[in-house]
């Protein structure tokens, strides 16, 4: 069949009564949906009667918003019943709105309600706001990348003592802009006084202290670990750190600490399972002892390679990873700044998560005359991935942090030859045009592919595939589209690496794969 050919889009349905997981997840969406609905319906019966306190419609909205299948027009619905009723809308009704749409994923409409809220309080609706409040517009800035509504937003506080910043606030902020290296205001926020019980916080502190050379501080964290629980991301920070300025002494000392917290949550874990188990008769899940062995190994190694790293580089690089690859934390905002990474046979992966899959890559002999870019929103798992290549003296990928989109958007036409994507999280609702993999990012990644050069996609999720073949068929968006018996997709390639996520949905019940591979057409 020639290649400019144009294939019918597959049937979703037809392939769905043939894929027991699409079933599953088809009918839990369904039941969800319905539940939603029978709320609203009770809100509505509500409505018709003769109550009109407030109360009970954010009990009734709460309970709405612990699905994440909440849709924009559900709560819609209900403003509508609350403003027929003459119900006095608070400022909590506003919170669990956007509450609702955090946790459904969907910011757009989280920051929507955020603006209607300020501009209900700008009218006089309400004399004052609240932390409350205000810490729920940070965080829905903050998840939407909005920099100028976070700090606009914080100022609004420090200068408002009716809503001055509180710890929620401030773990908030701290993770924001330790995410996107805003050092320099992440001190400021330190400054104030961290008190803090999350250890998530912790987490982005130590990130913070590692990168900005301020070990005293992330030595102080340590030592004041000895009856509290950390991430192992914190001390995967701390052994990273003290590796790469040759404190091998201290890498062991972290490594230590790490253990014994380990051991101190196996024991307490291990007591309330035998418990359950004992009471309730719940089977023990195979798949999830197979992970923890396996993540038990992974450090393992990495706390071996942190050691051997320390003991025989003496302060290589004084901790300052931008001396030691490309690094771009925030984003690649020029053509210019793409063409320093590399000029030539550059390969992509999006959402590269803690690097397993990139580094395997890189790390093939076939492979080690490509130049390699690896991209993920999350700098926690950028900075795992970066420390993976440097004690395994792998100088062929770059690190760029911040939202896809951004970045891609300024890069120069047929830059890469191949682009990657594993295992990207699904979006909630197929039909929302926000949703990451849209039309308009598959347009992008068609332009900055070189003619001929391929899109591969590796999904468990197969709406997903569907909806991205659907895209490419129905908006002429110029790939072909390799099809196998009959499928816009196939197996994955023995020789294709496996991800972190691979290895670990393998051990479990999510066995189905969906690997489209989809090849830059000249034209269509």
């Amino acid at each position: 069949m020639k290649s400019n050919e144009k294939k019918s889009a597959p049937s979703a349905e037809a392939i769905a009564r043939q894929d027991h997981t699409l079933r599953s997840d088809i009918r839990y969406q369904n039941y969800s949906l319905r539940s939603i609905e029978k709320s609203i319906d009770q809100i509505r019966q509500m409505a018709r009667g003769v109550s009109s306190d407030a109360f009970y419609y954010n009990k009734a909205l709460k309970r709405i918003g612990s699905s994440r299948f909440v849709r924009m027009e559900h709560i819609e619905e209900i403003f509508a019943l609350l403003t027929s009723r003459k119900v006095k809308v608070t400022i909590h009704t506003f919170v669990l709105a956007m509450t609702a749409f955090l946790r459904s994923g969907d910011y757009r409409s989280s920051l929507i309600y955020f603006e209607r809220l300020m501009e209900s309080y700008q009218n006089g609706r309400f004399t004052s706001l609240n932390t409350v409040a205000l810490t729920a517009g940070i965080r829905t800035a903050c998840l939407s990348n909005d920099l100028d509504r976070v700090l606009q937003i914080y100022e609004m506080m420090s200068k408002n003592p009716s809503c001055t910043p509180n710890s929620r606030t401030y773990q908030t902020l701290i993770r924001y802009f330790s995410q996107f290296s805003f050092d320099e205001r992440c001190m400021e926020i330190i400054s104030h006084g961290l008190d803090s019980d999350s250890n998530y916080t912790w987490e982005y502190c130590a990130l913070l202290f590692a990168r900005v050379g301020r070990m005293s501080d992330l030595r102080c964290i340590f030592q004041r670990c000895k009856d509290v629980w950390y991430t192992p991301t914190t001390y995967y920070i701390g052994i990273i750190a003290y590796a790469l300025r040759g404190d091998d002494e201290f890498v062991d000392t972290i490594v230590r600490l790490q253990e014994k917290s380990e051991k101190k949550q196996n024991d307490a874990h291990g007591t309330e399972n035998a418990s359950a188990v004992k009471s309730e008769e719940i089977p023990e899940d195979e798949s999830s002892d197979h992970f923890y062995r396996y993540i038990q190994d992974q450090w393992k190694q990495l706390a071996s390679m942190a050691r051997e790293y320390a003991a025989s580089s003496p302060n290589p690089s004084e901790g300052d990873i931008t001396k030691v690859t490309n690094w771009f934390p925030v984003g690649v905002d020029s053509a210019a700044q793409w063409t320093e990474i590399a000029q030539h046979n550059v390969c992509l992966e999006i959402g590269c998560g803690s690097g397993d899959w990139i580094i395997a890559q890189a790390g093939k002999q076939d492979n080690t005359e490509r130049n390699w870019v690896a991209m993920d929103i999350r700098m926690d798992r950028l900075w795992q991935a970066w420390t993976k290549t440097v004690f395994r003296s792998i100088s062929t990928i770059s690190f760029v942090g911040g939202d896809a989109r951004g970045s891609l958007g300024t890069c120069p036409d047929n830059f890469f030859t191949t682009i990657y994507v594993n295992f990207p999280e699904p979006p909630t609702f197929y039909d929302d045009p926000h949703r990451f993999y849209n039309t308009d990012f598959l347009k992008t990644i068609n332009r900055i592919l070189a003619v001929g050069g391929e899109f591969l996609f590796l999904t468990d999720d197969a709406r997903l595939a569907i909806d991205i073949v659907t895209q490419v068929y129905e908006h002429d968006i110029p790939f072909e589209v390799q099809h196998k018996n009959g499928k816009p997709w196939s197996k994955p390639p023995h020789s294709y690496a496996a991800s972190f996520f691979d290895t670990f949905w393998k051990m479990g019940s999510q066995c189905s794969r969906y690997f489209l591979r989809l090849r830059k057409l000249e034209h269509m």
